[in-house]
């Protein structure tokens, strides 16, 4: 025995017992890094799972976005609401494309004097197809009868003259 064990009652510490300790730490660590990381692969895992089928349930109903050129007549759908516009429009319009962007993003301007802002841009996703045609003889937009029904307007209604 020497006397620090006699003094202390443990064995003094010696440059060997420093590299056992630092190898048994090295090889905690590197037990515990490999468990987080099969941890951080299983989690990444379920994500993608689960993030497929999401996506798969989304677009079971979703359908691709309309394609517009510049210069095609649109509705902008209004989104901002506020009090008083339950009765109004949900889309705004006619409006003109006049930039196409990426990702089915488009610059519009207003054609006309109708309610909404001059200029602006927006998504296919909240657009449509204008469905009034431009008659070059007077500069107004007027509806296309689809459903084959007379036209009813102030003064004739639904084939009858009013008087």
């Amino acid at each position: 025995m020497i006397p620090f064990e006699l003094l202390t009652g443990v064995k003094m510490p010696t440059a060997n017992d420093k590299n056992i300790k630092q190898l048994i730490e090295e090889e905690i660590r590197s037990q515990l890094q490999e468990g987080r990381d099969k941890i951080r692969q299983h989690a990444k895992e379920q994500i993608l799972k689960i993030q497929a089928e999401n996506k798969k349930t989304y677009n079971l109903r979703r359908k691709e976005a309309n394609q517009y050129a510049i210069n095609d007549l649109v509705a902008v759908k209004r989104t901002q609401f506020g009090g008083g516009l339950k009765l109004k429009p949900k889309y705004l319009g006619p409006y003109q494309i006049t930039k196409v962007k990426a990702n089915n993003t488009y610059d519009v301007k207003k054609v006309g004097v109708t309610e909404g802002p001059n200029r602006t841009t927006t998504c296919a996703e909240f657009m449509k197809p204008w469905s009034n045609f431009h008659n070059e003889d007077d500069g107004v937009f007027e509806v296309e009868n689809n459903a084959g029904w007379p036209s009813c307007g102030v003064e004739q209604r639904c084939g009858v003259e009013q008087h």
